[in-house]
């Protein structure tokens, strides 16, 4: 298989607003090299506790990147969600 489905999660309170989060993540994922954008991109709510929101983002890669790009995303993800979301 020369593709393969990245699928990170994050835990967040349940105060942030999962409206921006999805648009934060979407257009930071949209702007990965290593990403394709031919494919899907998805940023979704998988589960809901009193006190968090565990998010699941979803995209794909070509197989030999997938771990070099794991990383680097998640580093990413996690910038943009303490420049944008903390007060």
């Amino acid at each position: 298989e020369e593709e393969r489905l990245l699928i990170l999660d994050f835990m967040v309170s349940e105060k942030t607003d999962i409206t921006k989060l999805r648009l934060l993540f979407t257009e930071a994922m949209t702007k990965e090299p290593m990403i394709l954008q031919e494919k899907p991109i998805s940023v979704e709510v998988d589960r809901l506790t009193p006190y968090h929101a565990k998010i699941i983002v979803k995209a794909w890669v070509k197989n030999k990147e997938y771990w070099p790009e794991r990383t680097h995303l998640l580093e990413q993800l996690k910038i943009c969600m303490e420049k944008k979301l903390c007060d």
